[in-house]
């Protein structure tokens, strides 16, 4: 897969012709699409949009995104541990276990990214990133995208949904097919086997990370 030279052709202000491939089908149909549109496709989980996203977009802005998927998944963990204190817990404490659960979401996302370089690099897989050029850095902003679903934790807040055992196992089965959809958009080369054991295998180190963390900050 090469990259298109360019997008669309712009005519005059507001009228432009988007690039088609040599394949026939437009080089990316979501240039013309409304943000709302495209969030709704990712939600579908429809590679193009992915691609739209972590190609074609201005990723400047992904630093700030992945900022707010961390507070995001860190609220999360920290709410799920406030329901098991008991009522005279100070506030000191809660704010104490929130800069904890901040820190366990980084390192998870942390040992995913890593993982998840660590695996294609020793299978040899790393050269087919479809990012090129772009380089490592590159790679891992695109490959946080998959955290999106953490801001779900909004609908979370408004229908009080956080203590729901079928919210939490659909949020992470969201989260889990989101970073396959992602990963099969940055190495879409090396087949749905591969990207699919790679995810599970990132996945399985993000899961042991917090673990090992949880029963670390017990000491805290």
């Amino acid at each position: 897969m090469r990259p298109a030279s360019s997008l669309f052709t712009l005519y005059s202000a507001g009228v432009i012709r988007i690039t088609e491939c040599k394949c026939g089908s437009l080089v990316d149909k979501y240039v013309e699409y409304d943000i709302v549109l495209v969030l709704i496709d990712l939600v579908l989980q429809y590679r193009q949009a992915y691609r739209h996203v972590l190609f074609n977009s201005n990723s400047k802005s992904f630093n700030r995104l992945i900022f707010i998927f961390v507070l995001c998944d860190a609220y999360k963990a920290w709410i799920e541990r406030v329901e098991h204190l008991p009522g005279s817990q100070i506030l000191f404490d809660l704010e104490w276990r929130f800069y904890l659960s901040l820190l366990r979401s980084a390192a998870e996302f942390g040992a995913y990214t890593s993982a998840l370089f660590c695996f294609l690099k020793f299978f040899g897989q790393f050269d087919k990133f479809a990012g090129g050029s772009r380089g490592p850095r590159c790679f891992f902003e695109s490959t946080l995208v998959g955290f999106y679903g953490s801001l779900f934790v909004v609908v979370s807040i408004i229908w009080q949904l956080h203590g729901h055992i079928s919210y939490r196992f659909l949020t992470r089965l969201f989260i889990i097919l989101s970073h396959l959809q992602v990963q099969r958009t940055l190495f879409p080369g090396i087949g749905l086997k591969m990207n699919l054991l790679a995810v599970s295998v990132a996945v399985s180190a993000q899961i042991v990370t917090g673990m090992a963390f949880q029963k670390f900050s017990v000491y805290f």
